[in-house]
């Protein structure tokens, strides 16, 4: 037998990473969630970079008090959601997404979950999930926050009497990456209006427009070029990008599996759609 059984186990989850575990938002108790946890004798602890669980100990005296919490129906877990890496917001889809604003991801919004055992929050396009909100009290108290994770200890989300059968609710929290447009401007060492240069991807999943001449503020010529289709922003890719010449009517390449564009090559350039560009240099 266990020593310990799992109330809730929390996981962060986001699409731009391969394997879609973000360690890039930790989850903290606030301090009257600690007070809970003390008096409760209930524990929380992370067992991987993502996940969180808040377990209570595995005695008769420990699962009868938390049957008598969960009949009262009152009690309430509240955790900071805070994010560690300051380029979370570029590469995370959250529109309209206001830094001021306290957001609130709350069980209370749920539709009994007894049988499935799991609740999905988050900011996605995900039509079986519970989106975000922003809390009746709006404003922050903890800058450091993306938002407050709250989590009942209530009837309506567990059976007193398959408590000790370690019945564990899964929260997954869930975001979606950003889109962007992806701009290359090609810089030549020497410029020769007779060259044709061109980026070509090998596998044919992205598609290039045709370079345009481009004079750069200091006066060097350069090439500039945009993917065709908008691109999801993501860690890593598996495209193979090269820089190629024609002339003559062959083709060479001049450089072979170019860096790809990322979340911090900021760009100058603006499209209709007003989705961000992002902007690759490369000299040849």
């Amino acid at each position: 037998m266990s020593d310990f059984i799992e109330l809730y186990r929390i996981e962060v989850m986001h699409d731009y990473y391969r394997d879609a575990c973000c360690g890039d938002i930790i989850v903290v108790p606030t301090k009257e969630c600690l007070r809970y946890i003390h008096n409760l004798e209930l524990f929380i602890r992370q067992d991987y970079k993502n996940r969180w669980l808040i377990c209570a100990r595995n005695s008769d005296i420990d699962i009868e008090r938390i049957k008598t919490v969960i009949a009262g129906n009152d009690t309430k877990l509240e955790f900071y959601l805070e994010y560690n890496n300051p380029e979370f917001f570029l590469y995370t889809d959250w529109p309209n997404y206001k830094p001021h604003l306290q957001y609130l991801f709350s069980t209370d919004d749920v539709d009994t979950i007894k049988d499935d055992r799991t609740i999905k929050f988050g900011v996605t396009e995900s039509s079986d999930v519970v989106v975000c909100r922003v809390d009746n009290e709006q404003y922050k108290v903890n800058n450091g926050s993306i938002a407050i994770l709250s989590l009942s200890l209530s009837s309506d989300i567990f059976d007193t009497e398959k408590i000790a059968e370690n019945n564990v609710v899964n929260v997954k929290i869930l975001f979606n990456c950003n889109r962007s447009h992806w701009e290359y401007i090609l810089i030549p060492r020497t410029f020769n209006d007779k060259q044709r240069v061109f980026l070509e991807e090998e596998s044919g999943k992205l598609k290039f427009d045709t370079p345009d001449e481009h004079d750069m503020p200091d006066g060097q010529k350069s090439y500039v070029t945009m993917v065709k289709d908008i691109v999801d922003l993501k860690e890593n890719y598996n495209y193979r990008i090269n820089l190629l010449e024609e002339k003559n009517g062959s083709k060479r390449v001049l450089q072979s599996a170019i860096d790809y564009p990322s979340v911090t090559d900021f760009s100058d350039s603006n499209v209709d759609d007003n989705i961000r560009v992002v902007t690759k240099y490369i000299y040849f």
